[in-house]
This record gives structure tokens, sequence and C-alpha cells, in this order.
């Protein structure tokens, strides 16, 4: 889902040529930049923190995502 923030992004071009004969070879679009939080925070390395961590374990691995998907029910009210 969208955070609700923005995305700061800069683009520019740059054509590459020949050093002698100064013909283009290619033809670049650089775009970098980052997505801002609605309260400021950027967002890329800084995933939202979760409430209930539920690690993989050796005794869940089988039923990992069936029960990650009945938390999610529950959470929903779904079920």
């Amino acid at each position: 889902m969208s955070p609700g923030g923005y995305s700061n992004t800069w683009e520019w071009e740059e054509v590459l040529v020949f050093p002698q004969s100064r013909e283009p070879v290619v033809q670049f679009m650089w775009s970098i930049g980052h997505t801002i939080r609605p309260n400021g925070e950027i967002l890329e390395g800084n995933p939202a923190r979760v409430d209930e961590y539920v690690p993989v374990t050796r005794d869940n691995y089988l039923a990992y995502y069936d029960d990650l998907m009945a938390r999610t029910f529950q959470h929903l009210g779904i079920r």
C-alpha cells in the first residue's frame, strides 16, 4: 500500500560521445531520489515497524504462512 508520502526524485539526461569525433553513442536518463513518509522520514531502508514479529522457527516452518494468514484474517475480523 502507498505510504502516503511523496517522491523526491531528480532526473537528468546525459549523452555519451566518442572522444575523437564527439559523435553521440548513447543517451541515458538518470533517475535518483527517495520517497518521503508523511512524517518526513525517508521510506527506503527504513521499514515500518510490525506490531507482532513472527519468526520462522523449526517448530512452525511447515505452517508458517498459514499462521500468518490466520493472524491477518483475525486482525481484519474475517472468519
